[in-house]
């Protein structure tokens, strides 16, 4: 691959990731956010049972009740199912939170890595003061830059490429 076919492939690369990215954020946060709400509306119906059935049980002091209403919630069919829920529920919080901070981190090295790539075309330019240093993006993807469908390394390091 020439190096013009290997710039050419790196910006196309690095602007289809620009691009689709922040839409990939954006759903896997809106999924997280589904997912967190979920998860509030499993605990509260947890904690009115839990609440309700507290009412019923009795001992000598707190520390009995307490283990009481523990082995009380862990008989209830409805409970027992509400809380395998809410389990697998916050399992799907934790599995979302990595995916939306995984996400972020790729769009900050995308950004970065585009920032490298403007770097070197101004390097190029530099190397070779005074010669035009074409890419052709072609019809697909042209950007038209003094006219033409060319650009220079300062042209894309002034567009921020």
């Amino acid at each position: 691959m020439s190096m013009h076919e290997q710039i050419v492939s790196t910006y196309r690369s690095l602007m289809t990731s620009l691009a689709t990215l922040p839409d990939e954020i954006g759903t896997a946060q809106a999924d997280l956010t589904d997912a967190k709400i979920a998860l509030v509306s499993i605990d509260k119906a947890l904690d009115a049972v839990e609440a309700e059935t507290a009412l019923t049980i009795e001992g000598k002091n707190a520390e009995e009740r307490k283990a009481r209403l523990t082995q009380t919630l862990r008989t209830l069919p409805a409970y027992v199912g509400a809380e395998r829920i809410a389990i697998a529920q916050r399992s799907a919080v934790a599995s979302l939170t990595n995916n939306v901070d995984n996400l972020t981190r790729q769009f900050a090295a995308v950004g970065y890595a585009a920032k490298l790539h403007a770097a070197l075309m101004a390097y190029l330019t530099e190397a070779a003061p005074g010669k035009e240093f074409n890419v052709t993006f072609g019809a697909d993807n042209a950007i038209a830059v003094n006219g033409n469908g060319n650009i220079t390394a300062a042209d894309a390091a002034e567009l921020g490429l």
